[in-house]
């Protein structure tokens, strides 16, 4: 083996897409044709900055300071029910803003219901189901149930 060849770093991501990490490998693969001998492709996680956001003003600042995520809940089922959350009509404003700027939304529902919150709480999910959070953070398994029956189409934290 040639040891004074050039070595060649290659940093992937390990969120990087299939079709990108082919294309890393033929890129590596035309390197050592050129004399890059040893190549090394390292996969590095990159720390996520997730910021709470009580209200649409906190929300406002923590998109415009570099999160990359922000959770938020509406005036119920979330365990900071007393903050100063986020009304029905301001719930959609905070995902299109979060969407227009690449920012991940986060959905609470993660206080734990009691037997007489079950109908409350399918109403109150049926009610933001068509809301495209990126996520919604879940405690109790009985609200893990209900999201799942119900048509909102985001990941379950």
């Amino acid at each position: 083996m040639n040891m004074s060849r050039k070595m060649r770093y290659i940093h992937v991501s390990p969120t990087g897409s299939f079709f990108r990490s082919l294309l890393i490998c033929y890129y590596a693969k035309i390197l050592t044709q050129f004399g890059y001998g040893w190549i090394l492709i390292t996969m590095k996680k990159i720390p996520e900055i997730v910021s709470p956001a009580g209200n649409p003003e906190k929300l406002r600042f923590a998109v415009e300071y570099g999160a990359d995520a922000v959770y938020f809940g509406g005036e119920m089922l979330n365990l900071r029910e007393n903050a100063d959350n986020f009304t029905a009509d301001r719930i959609s404003e905070a995902v299109e803003f979060c969407k227009s700027r690449g920012v991940r939304s986060i959905f609470l529902l993660n206080s734990f219901l009691h037997e007489r919150e079950i109908d409350s709480a399918r109403g109150y999910v049926k009610s933001i189901e068509r809301i495209p959070f990126d996520a919604v953070m879940v405690s109790d398994p009985g609200m893990i149930s209900i999201v799942r029956e119900s048509a909102l189409e985001s990941e379950i934290h």
